[in-house]
C-alpha cells in the first residue's frame, strides 16, 4: 500500500490564438483561460482519498474608486471621441462607434467588489465539471468541509461551486439558488487566518506590499517610450490626444466588460491594437511578480497556513482515518498567486524587468495562472501494491509526472 500525490495545477493556458487579446492579466475571465476537462481522474489500482481544493473568486465588479473613474471619467472620453469620428478624423469603425454612443455605465457604487453573475457561473460550472472528475470520492455533505473569506465575492463563488458540485450535473444553472440556508449543501466555514493570511504578515505587508520599491519596474514601464507610443497609436486610432491615465481607464473597462461579458465584444477595446493589449498584459505581470510572485522570500513563506493544513490532513489520513474528505477554500489573487509561489511554479531564471520588453517568453504571466477563479488541486490517492523486493516500501509520494498525470502541462483547474 502506498499513497500517490497528485498535484493538479491551475490557472489556464489559452486553448486558441484567437482568445489572446482577451487576456487582461488578473482581470482575465475564466471562460477565455481555464481548462473545461470533464474526464473522470483514474489511476490504476488506486482509489482517492482527499481533494483539497483553493481558487481566487469569480469575476467581480470593480472597486469603489473605479467604478466612479468609470462612471464620471468615461463619458467625456467617449463624448471626444464622438465629436472626433464625426469630423472623420481617427479611424474607430462605425458600428464600435454607435455602441460607445449608447453606452452608459451599468453599475452600481453600492455594488462595487461583488460577484457578477459571470463570476458565479464560472464557479458554478467548474464545480459540476469537478463533480464528474472526482466521481469516485462522492460528494457525502458531511465529507466536504468550505472554507471563504469573509468576502461577499469569496462567499458566492463558494455557493456558485456547490451548486454546481452537488447539484444537477447535467444541467447545473437549475441549481442556482441560495444555499446558504440550506441544509442540503455544508456549511460555509469563514476563516480569514488561513484565507487571506497576507493581512497578517506584517512583514510581507511593510517590505512588499506597501513599499514602493515593489512597483519599481511597473512604473519604469509605464513611463517607457513603450507607452508614448501606446498613447500615440490610440490618439491615432479615436482622433483624441488622451493621457495614459484616461487610456488606462478605457483599458479597465474594456478588460471588465470582457470578463462580465464573455463571448462578447468591449467596444471600448476597439481603441487599442493588439501589441497595445500586450503592452498593458505585461504591465500586470510586472506588478504581480513583484507583489505576489517569487521576488521577496517572504511571499512565499507566508504562504505557510495553507501547508500546514494541507499536511494536517495528509496525516489524519495516515493515520487511520479512511472517510473520504474534500476541502474547498475560496479566497483572493493575493492567496492564490503566493501559494503558487510557494509550489516553485512559474518562476523565471531571473526576475523579470520593464527593460525585458517586447520579449514575451517569461513564464509569470498574469492572465494564465492569476485570471478570475484561478486555482489549485491537490488529489491524494490511496494505492494498493503488491510488495517486491524492487519496492518494498509501504509509502511512496508520486508527481504528477510521474502518474502520467497531464494536468500540469495542460493547465487550468481540472
Amino acid at each position: 500500500m502506498f499513497w500517490a500525490l497528485l498535484s493538479i495545477l491551475c490557472c489556464g493556458v489559452s486553448l486558441q490564438a484567437q482568445i489572446q487579446s482577451r487576456l487582461f492579466g488578473t482581470k482575465t475571465s475564466y471562460f477565455v483561460t481555464g481548462w473545461k476537462n470533464e474526464s473522470k481522474i483514474s489511476v490504476p489500482g488506486c482509489k482517492p482519498t482527499l481533494f483539497w481544493f483553493l481558487a481566487r473568486h469569480g469575476t467581480r465588479n470593480p472597486g469603489i474608486s473605479d467604478m466612479e473613474d468609470m462612471r464620471d471619467v468615461l463619458p467625456g472620453v467617449r463624448d471626444k471621441m464622438v465629436e472626433a469620428w464625426r469630423k472623420g478624423v481617427g479611424d474607430m469603425e462605425e458600428e464600435d462607434m454607435n455602441n460607445l454612443i449608447d453606452w452608459a455605465p451599468e453599475f452600481d457604487i453600492k455594488d462595487a467588489m461583488i460577484l457578477t453573475r459571470s463570476g458565479q457561473m464560472e464557479h458554478l460550472e467548474m464545480g459540476a465539471r469537478w463533480r464528474k472528475r472526482l466521481e469516485d470520492l462522492g460528494s457525502v455533505q458531511d465529507d466536504i468541509e468550505v472554507r471563504s473569506t469573509t468576502k461577499q465575492r469569496a462567499i458566492a463563488s463558494a455557493q456558485a461551486f456547490l451548486s454546481g458540485y452537488l447539484g444537477d450535473e447535467d444541467n447545473p444553472r437549475e441549481t442556482d439558488r441560495n444555499i446558504l440556508e440550506s441544509e442540503d449543501y455544508p456549511h460555509i466555514e469563514k476563516d480569514n487566518e488561513l484565507l487571506r493570511f497576507y493581512d497578517n504578515c506584517t512583514k510581507y505587508q511593510d517590505e512588499v506590499k506597501n513599499n514602493n520599491k515593489t512597483y519599481k519596474e511597473r512604473e519604469t514601464f509605464l513611463k517607457s517610450e513603450h507607452f508614448r507610443n501606446l498613447a500615440e497609436r490610440v490618439g491615432n486610432k479615436t482622433g483624441v490626444p488622451l493621457s495614459i491615465s484616461d487610456i488606462s481607464l478605457v483599458w479597465q473597462i474594456c478588460r471588465f466588460e470582457s470578463a462580465w461579458y464573455p463571448g462578447n465584444y468591449s467596444s471600448w477595446c476597439s481603441v487599442f491594437s493588439y501589441e497595445d493589449l500586450k503592452i498593458y498584459e505585461f504591465l500586470e505581470d510586472l506588478k504581480y511578480y513583484y507583489k505576489d510572485g517569487p521576488a521577496y522570500n517572504i511571499t512565499a513563506e507566508m504562504t505557510q497556513p495553507l501547508f500546514a493544513d494541507i499536511i494536517e490532513k495528509m496525516i489524519t489520513l495516515r493515520e487511520g482515518f479512511d472517510r473520504n474528505k474534500t476541502s474547498l477554500n475560496f479566497a483572493h489573487e493575493e492567496t492564490v498567486l503566493p501559494f503558487l509561489t510557494a509550489l516553485g511554479l512559474y518562476q523565471d531564471k531571473k526576475d523579470i524587468l520593464a527593460s525585458d520588453w517586447p520579449r514575451k517568453d517569461h513564464l509569470w504571466k498574469t492572465s494564465k495562472i492569476g485570471s478570475f477563479a484561478s486555482n489549485v488541486g491537490i488529489l491524494v490517492l490511496k494505492c494498493e501494491i503488491p510488495n517486491t523486493r524492487e519496492e518494498n516500501s509501504s509509502e511512496k509520494i508520486v508527481s504528477s509526472e510521474e502518474a502520467d498525470s497531464s494536468e500540469e502541462q495542460d493547465s487550468s483547474e481540472e
